[in-house]
């Protein structure tokens, strides 16, 4: 990990610096340091794009998702009371297209080679991820990330046997004030090493799972607003943090040279 980054989250900042004073984390501050190594990031999309309702269809014609942190835990709930015992991390905001079936190359993480059994094992259970919004340590309330545009960009269209809506919704995701912007996301025990491959998965469809798409059409506007203090938004919030996270998967594939991509 490159020291200090001026866009970490206090998340962030705390879970991986706060305890042991350092970044040689290994799963206990009193063991050796274990080598540093990058991984590759991707993401790719799962599920149509399209949901459909009684006789109210919903397709999405674009699904940009910011994603600016990724922390690997090693417990089975991430958390910042477990800094001693963080994995990895991938901080950089990027947006993600998340109807493209992939997977596509989204970043490179830093992190630590893990290993499995014994004590002192360093193997990952959780993460946590962060949505294009920052609250950093200096600041009184949340702001984006640099490069970051807005958390979620959706457009699509809404059809009824009556009526044909269009839909341009931009989001913002905020952390609350201890640093968190999802709940736990968990994953069979990982480890971390340089061939590592993390890809995230996205549902899109899923997000809308708890909202009543045929309601969105009562109106009779060409465009379809979403207001911040709607019951939609909040759903939409809800979703990607808590019922529809992304799911986290682990592959791993060989060195191109020298241990190296």
């Amino acid at each position: 990990m490159k020291g200090a980054h001026a866009y970490r989250t206090w998340f962030s900042l705390f879970w991986l610096g706060g305890v042991c004073g350092s970044l040689n984390l290994t799963g206990g501050c009193a063991e050796s340091p274990a080598e540093r190594i990058t991984f590759e990031v991707r993401a790719r999309s799962e599920g149509p794009p399209s949901l459909t309702q009684g006789e109210a269809t919903l397709t999405l014609t674009r699904a940009e998702l910011t994603v600016s942190g990724i922390y690997l835990c090693a417990s089975s709930t991430a958390s910042i009371d477990l800094c001693a015992e963080a994995r990895g991390e991938m901080l950089p905001a990027v947006v993600v297209d998340a109807l493209n079936p992939g997977p596509i190359r989204i970043g490179e993480g830093e992190g630590f080679e893990g290993r499995r059994g014994g004590q002192g094992d360093r193997v990952m259970r959780s993460a946590q991820l962060s949505y294009g919004v920052q609250w950093l340590l200096t600041a009184a309330r949340p702001a984006l990330a640099p490069g970051a545009h807005a958390s979620l960009h959706l457009e699509g269209r809404l059809e009824t046997p009556t009526t044909s809506q269009a839909l341009d919704w931009r989001l913002d995701i905020a952390p609350s004030a201890a640093g968190r912007s999802t709940g736990a996301v968990t994953f069979a025990p990982a480890v971390l090493s340089r061939e590592t491959v993390l890809t995230l998965v996205l549902s899109p469809s899923a997000w809308f799972a708890q909202i009543d798409i045929a309601s969105l059409a009562e109106g009779d506007e060409d465009d379809i607003p979403l207001e911040p203090d709607s019951s939609t938004y909040s759903a939409l919030v809800q979703a990607l943090t808590s019922s529809a996270l992304p799911r986290f998967e682990f592959h791993s594939h060989p060195p191109t040279s020298a241990g190296h991509r």
